[in-house]
């Protein structure tokens, strides 16, 4: 893609607007913003979020961004996007909540945590209502 190029990818109703290789913006056709981004640390991502942008060098510059995940149990079928929009090398972060019902811990890939600390990062993670998936 060149710069200043635009292109706009329509999947269903959710409509995500590239321009420059970077996603810009992410809303569903009813023009409800499902767009969230990350303002300080140790957020808890909203079950309503389609995109979630994680500019890690100023929220927490050097270090590890906490992203937390709702209640897999209570959230089957949620799922959205992340991406890191800055280059540095500061860690993300997700980490599971406790399952509300039966006080066991939730997973995300098997484990408790995901973290990455790649320039630019992004992903798709889906939870099936009983863990937390990436994509």
């Amino acid at each position: 893609m060149s710069s200043g190029q635009f292109v706009r990818l329509n999947t269903g109703n959710q409509i995500l607007d590239r321009i420059q290789g970077n996603i810009a913006s992410a809303f569903n056709s009813t023009g409800n913003s499902g767009v969230v981004t990350v303002k300080s640390n140790n957020f808890v991502v909203p079950a309503d979020a389609q995109f979630v942008m994680i500019p890690t060098a100023s929220i927490m510059n050097g270090a590890v961004v906490l992203i937390g995940l709702p209640d897999a149990t209570k959230n089957a079928g949620v799922s959205f996007y992340w991406k890191k929009t800055d280059s540095s090398s500061n860690t993300v972060t997700f980490y599971t909540t406790t399952n509300s019902a039966s006080g066991n811990p939730q997973t995300i890939e098997n484990a408790s945590t995901y973290s990455t600390s790649s320039a630019l990062a992004s992903g798709f993670i889906f939870c099936d209502g009983i863990a937390w998936w990436i994509g």
